[in-house]
């Protein structure tokens, strides 16, 4: 899978970050930190993750893979589909 680029907020088009949430879970979420100008400066709040693809052969092929695949979601502003709810 080629590399894919985080692309801005599908909802407000502020920055969006990527965080890693360890390894041993594949874990990986998307959010945007944008801030409106409201008084109590209330942030847009748009989260994503995305599960892992379990059959890679290491336990750092199967993070690297979570994180592609959340950044694909992230980017089509869709889920990636489990192969069981398909």
């Amino acid at each position: 899978m080629a590399k894919a680029e985080l692309k801005l907020c599908p909802f407000c088009g502020g920055e969006a970050e990527i965080k890693d949430h360890g390894m041993s879970t594949g874990g990986w979420m998307i959010s945007c930190n944008n801030i409106n100008n409201s008084p109590d400066k209330i942030s847009c709040g748009v989260l994503m993750s995305c599960s892992a693809d379990y059959t890679a052969r290491t336990l750092k092929e199967i993070h690297e893979n979570a994180k592609q695949r959340t950044i694909v979601a992230w980017n089509t502003r869709t889920q990636a589909k489990d192969k069981d709810n398909g």
